[in-house]
């Protein structure tokens, strides 16, 4: 999982959710704060956001999103929590708000 937030923030996003199994990448600057801050912490690798030195060139298409769903893959309307983006350009990201 990928999380772009600099500082991350409290509460239980997890629940039932095996995550000491799971990898989790921040931002570098944030790897300290993310490894002592509840439920963070509780990821079984946490590692830096790294480049790849390749940038996606979309022919400067504007890229927008085509649809937003939940963690169960339903369509939703909404973007609280945590949600999956499918992009105009085919990619997709996790998104939490």
């Amino acid at each position: 999982m990928t999380c772009e937030i600099a500082t991350p923030i409290n509460g239980d996003f997890f629940p039932g959710t095996p995550i000491d199994q799971a990898t989790l990448y921040v931002p570098e600057a944030s790897l300290d704060a993310y490894r002592t801050t509840s439920p963070w912490s509780g990821f079984g690798t946490i590692l830096p956001i790294t480049s790849t030195g390749i940038n996606y060139n979309t022919a400067n298409k504007e890229v927008t999103i085509d649809a937003v769903y939940d963690l169960d893959g339903k369509r939703s309307n909404g973007y609280r929590g945590l949600n999956i983006i499918r992009m105009s350009d085919g990619t997709t990201r996790k998104v939490m708000k």
